[in-house]
């Protein structure tokens, strides 16, 4: 478990009161928190120490049975475009059979506008 730098937690901490979209801000560990916008989309914030970031993920869907290789490929062939994307990536959670969308955000940009403009696109 990584704990984040005060800045980065205090950021965390106002996405609640300064964003519209978002209803709350629950801390579920000194390094992850769930985010949930007024629609009720969630959105977990993990931070990492190495290379110090702001991982940012959402679900996307859920499975009855494990994917397909044909669906698998197509998730492998998303992630290689991962420069095109902002960096983002898919990854599957074989245990809850679901899909996640994600998005890592360097330190250096995580600032208040930055992170609701990254979260606002992971959620569309």
């Amino acid at each position: 478990m990584a704990t984040p730098p005060p800045p980065i937690k205090a950021l965390i901490e106002e996405l609640g009161p300064l964003s519209n979209d978002v209803a709350a801000v629950v801390e579920h560990a000194d390094d992850t928190w769930v985010l949930t916008f007024v629609d009720d989309t969630q959105a977990v914030l993990r931070w990492c120490e190495t290379p110090a970031r702001l991982e940012t993920a959402t679900q996307v869907a859920q499975f009855d049975q494990a994917p397909t290789v044909e669906r698998l490929e197509v998730l492998l062939a998303f992630n290689l475009l991962s420069s095109q994307t902002q960096g983002a990536r898919m990854a599957w959670e074989p245990q809850e059979r679901t899909l996640h969308l994600m998005r890592d955000l360097p330190q250096a940009d995580c600032q208040l506008n930055t992170v609701q403009d990254s979260l606002r696109s992971l959620v569309g």
